[in-house]
């Protein structure tokens, strides 16, 4: 939640919130997705939360984009790394189920990356 305020501070919208406990266990995260494609939510979303679930769930949705930041993903997802990824269809219900999920990784950034920046 800390980190979300921070997240918010900067951001000009002001999005809804929820506060999803699980989130801290889901494991690879498919469950997660399930949840999301039957509750039919729409596109965006911005998931916070811990590893190893987050980094589980960003390898999950992605089978295409830049392999070094694909690279980058499998090798450490780490605290405060940011991953963009484009997925198709308008809501969650319309992804289809893993292993057939085709999303793209646009991009991968890390305090280290930022930093170089």
């Amino acid at each position: 939640r800390e980190s979300l305020k921070l997240v918010l501070e900067e951001m000009a919208a002001s999005p809804a919130v929820v506060y999803d406990e699980t989130l801290y266990t889901f494991g690879d995260g498919l469950a997660y997705l399930e949840r999301l494609r039957m509750e039919n939510h729409g596109a965006p979303l911005m998931l916070m939360g811990h590893n190893p679930s987050v980094q589980n769930l960003a390898l999950s949705l992605c089978t295409n984009g830049d392999p070094a930041l694909l690279g980058a993903i499998v090798r450490k997802f780490p605290t405060a790394a940011a991953a963009i990824i484009m997925l198709p269809g308008e809501n969650w219900s319309e992804l289809a189920p893993e292993p057939e999920i085709s999303g793209e990784l646009k991009l991968f950034l890390t305090p280290k990356t930022l930093d170089a920046l």
